[in-house]
Order: structure tokens, then C-alpha cells, then sequence
């Protein structure tokens, strides 16, 4: 993603019928302090301290959508 950052992402749901959509854009990745806070914020509810989000190697990949199409069952109504 360093290199190219062009990405696409699936999101699908079934319920009664199905319905899906694919996202194309472009990712940015950030290792900052606040945005591994609000990314645990919202996966977690937790709000870690700073030392553990510094010792914490990972990448936060925000995806900028410039695209979307979907597809659903053909019964599906809106």
C-alpha cells in the first residue's frame, strides 16, 4: 500500500435477501498516537494509554471512496 494505494473493499449483507456493494478508492496509512486512539475507540470502546498506543506497531488505513457499485437480489425491494 506504500507503493500503490489504490484499493477496493466488499461489503455484503443477507438477511432476507442479499444486497452488496464494492468501494474503490484510496488509502492512506497513519502510525500516529491519535489515530490508533480512535480506531480502538471505536473497535473497542477502549481508551488505551498513550505508552501502549507508542509501543503498538501497526498502520491505521483510512480509505478515501471515489467509487461505489452494487448488486442485490433481484426480489430485494428498497
Amino acid at each position: 500500500m506504500k507503493k500503490n494505494n489504490r484499493v477496493c473493499f466488499e461489503v455484503d449483507e443477507y438477511q432476507k435477501d442479499w444486497v452488496g456493494a464494492i468501494c474503490y478508492g484510496t488509502v492512506t496509512l497513519r502510525e500516529d498516537i491519535e489515530a490508533k486512539r480512535q480506531f480502538i475507540n471505536v473497535l473497542m470502546g477502549q481508551r488505551p494509554s498513550d505508552d501502549y498506543l507508542a509501543k503498538m506497531e501497526s498502520y491505521i488505513g483510512i480509505i478515501q471512496i471515489e467509487e461505489m457499485t452494487g448488486r442485490c437480489s433481484p426480489d430485494f425491494s428498497f
